[in-house]
């Protein structure tokens, strides 16, 4: 059972994204990006495993040190206002506030449910950021899809223009897929 868990956890750790678009922010950004999703894993009052497991696959996407991981914990348990504040300015009418959007649904859905108050909690990120109501109606849909792993529909997000292939690209890598490929194949559907 030993050997078992050691394939595991060494599997869980080796896990990173590839050219996550946040990884070539500033040092100061990430680290904000990080905290606002510390802020999306504990709304519900519960800071699941799953949950702390995406966001170590974060952290290392980013080249950090995965030291961060429990200061990313404890400001999700006790975060203060200016740093909330901080979080808001910095991704406010920026497009990467789309992924952050997209990994806050990606990391509460870690532990097989987004709960109301998650969800809550990512809505109002989204209204703060003012990310436009369709285009955050189009990143929760491509969540939907990706999750329930149909490739197809995810890509149509991509060939028609409605998110940029650039933020969520690395998605489509992780799981060894060619998003050109797959929008490629989906023509027909359009």
């Amino acid at each position: 059972m030993n050997i078992l868990n050691s394939i595991k956890e060494a599997a869980k750790e080796s896990n990173a994204f590839e050219n996550h678009a946040a990884k070539d922010l500033p040092l100061e950004d990430k680290l904000l990006y990080l905290q606002g999703l510390a802020l999306v894993m504990n709304a519900d009052g519960e800071i699941h495993r799953e949950e702390k497991d995406y966001l170590l696959i974060l952290i290392k996407s980013f080249d950090l040190d995965e030291s961060l991981l429990e200061s990313c914990i404890d400001f999700a348990n006790q975060p203060d206002k200016s740093t909330i504040q901080s979080v808001l300015k910095c991704f406010k009418r920026k497009p990467i506030a789309q992924l952050l959007l997209f990994d806050a649904l990606m990391m509460s859905y870690r532990d097989g449910d987004i709960s109301e108050q998650e969800k809550e909690v990512i809505d109002e990120l989204a209204f703060q950021f003012e990310v436009a109501k369709g285009i955050y109606h189009d990143i929760f849909d491509l969540f939907c899809y990706i999750k329930n792993r149909n490739w197809q529909d995810a890509a149509l997000y991509f060939s028609i223009h409605l998110l940029n292939p650039d933020y969520f690209g690395h998605i489509f890598k992780f799981y060894d897929l060619s998003l050109d490929e797959i929008s490629e194949a989906s023509k027909p559907l359009r």
